[in-house]
């Protein structure tokens, strides 16, 4: 359970932190050369992205890529990712600014420091010309929005962004994030919610201290949803708690740890895996046993069965959302 996470959407978002995405993308598709025997689409790199942002003392960067399927040279899901700090507990430490929220989009306020990285990247790097570009190709692509961090943050205003401005139906987005800090306020949290995105996977290691910022107590700002909490080391085939479909804020996960112990070194690693060191090494651990199994909108489904390749099912499931969605913006 969870092996999709492990070792198909966290990659995704670990290739972020590398100058060679195309790496960890190769590596994706070996994994899913053996959940599908029977393979038939590529994945790479379409454009990467690096620009300087003063909101974040840093350099924001990401990537767009796509697949390819070989019988009819179509496009499969658009994957977009972002990448969060290059030195995480320096900049919670020293740089991380939360009072100043704005208006996004009609849909509550969020981060000032998150949304201005984010059109950083989004209009003055070129990725929403590209986003459009790739649309254009493909009407009947989906959307698969990765990011760690403040990466996390960055997916999450994509994929609001993205919706809210139909560039897609919120049905065939889906939002992956790994230790994202809060990133607007409940009315924010409540539009993630509404959007009935196919799916919005709030991902978080145990005691994670970035995904408790800013402190809900001292701040207007509030989790969407759904989280998804492993109260453990994260190891294979670990037990996670899926917490509450309707409020990002569930009291009995991750939130129910005491704040004394949250930590960086869980917001440092997950699956094992040490973020920016994993994305630039290119991913290589991935595997498959032949009892791993992989879920897909809710759906579990066995190694050994053809279907279980996340790609070739979303490929489908895109085409019938976005025929048939209603938008809920």
């Amino acid at each position: 359970m969870g092996n999709d996470l492990r070792n198909f959407y966290m990659p995704f978002a670990a290739a972020a932190y590398s100058d060679n995405p195309n790496k960890c993308l190769t590596n994706i598709q070996k994994w899913l050369d053996g959940v599908d025997h029977n393979p038939n689409q590529t994945i790479s790199v379409y454009r990467q992205y690096k620009i300087k942002c003063p909101s974040l003392n840093d350099i924001c960067s990401g990537y767009t890529a796509i697949t390819k399927t070989y019988q009819n040279d179509s496009y499969g899901p658009i994957i977009i990712a972002f990448k969060g700090p290059t030195d995480p507990d320096y900049f919670y430490a020293n740089d991380f600014n939360y009072t100043e929220m704005v208006p996004f989009v009609g849909t509550g306020k969020v981060s000032k420091q998150f949304l201005d990285a984010f059109n950083n990247i989004w209009i003055n790097a070129g990725m929403k010309d590209d986003i459009l570009t790739l649309k254009n190709k493909n009407p009947f692509s989906n959307f698969i929005i990765v990011g760690h961090s403040t990466g996390g943050a960055m997916a999450s205003l994509a994929a609001v962004t993205i919706a809210a401005n139909r560039i897609a139906y919120a049905q065939v987005v889906g939002l992956f994030t790994f230790g994202q800090p809060r990133t607007g306020d409940k009315d924010f949290a409540d539009t993630v919610t509404s959007a009935n995105f196919w799916r919005s996977d709030r991902i978080i290691h145990n005691a994670d201290i970035v995904s408790h910022l800013p402190s809900i107590n001292d701040s207007n700002y509030y989790h969407h949803i759904s989280e998804m909490w492993w109260p453990n080391n994260m190891s294979n085939r670990s037990n996670y708690i899926k917490c509450s479909k309707y409020d990002g804020e569930d009291p009995n996960c991750s939130n129910s740890i005491d704040v004394l112990q949250l930590n960086f070194d869980d917001h440092k690693i997950y699956f094992g895996r040490k973020f920016s060191e994993y994305g630039v090494n290119g991913c290589s651990d991935l595997e498959l046993s032949k009892n791993d199994d992989v879920k897909v909108n809710g759906k579990r489904l066995k190694a050994s069965d053809s279907k279980s390749n996340p790609l070739r099912f979303l490929s489908s499931f895109g085409t019938v959302f976005t025929k048939e969605a209603k938008n809920h913006f």
